[in-house]
């Protein structure tokens, strides 16, 4: 999957509207990315509200029976559930230091079932 800069997607629409690319228009893209963003977070909190999708374990529930199904006699598999987190991104802020970099803080904050806030995680640090 190709990923480009912010400055290259704008020099992109410069050239696709015909008009000469300017420095300032980096921080305006970013910023209306960013708002972009935010409101479709809004509309998908909102819209988990009215279908009543936003209960804490309802992902949970509501998991793909497709994944969970067994039938009667059949064998078992190798594996019983096959899960991905993160790609392996967490890494690349843990342990910095071996590799000889700055640790990165990431300040972003969960918006979606998918992620654990830091404050639910440390309340089982000593159960280990």
């Amino acid at each position: 999957c190709p990923r480009f800069s912010i400055q290259a997607q704008c020099k992109v629409l410069c050239h696709l509207h015909d008009m000469p690319y300017r420095p300032y228009l980096n921080s305006q893209f970013s910023d209306t990315y960013d708002i972009y963003l935010e409101i479709l977070n809004h509309v998908d909190h909102r819209l988990n509200e009215v279908l009543h999708c936003n209960t804490p374990n309802w992902r949970l529930l509501n998991a793909c029976p497709c994944c969970s199904y067994k039938l009667e006699d059949e064998l078992p598999l190798a594996f019983k559930w096959l899960a991905s987190i993160d790609g392996n991104n967490s890494l690349k802020r843990w342990a910095s230091s071996t590799y000889g970099l700055t640790a990165r803080e990431d300040s972003r904050k969960p918006r979606s079932g998918y992620w654990v806030d830091q404050m639910t995680v440390d309340a089982f640090k000593d159960e280990v």
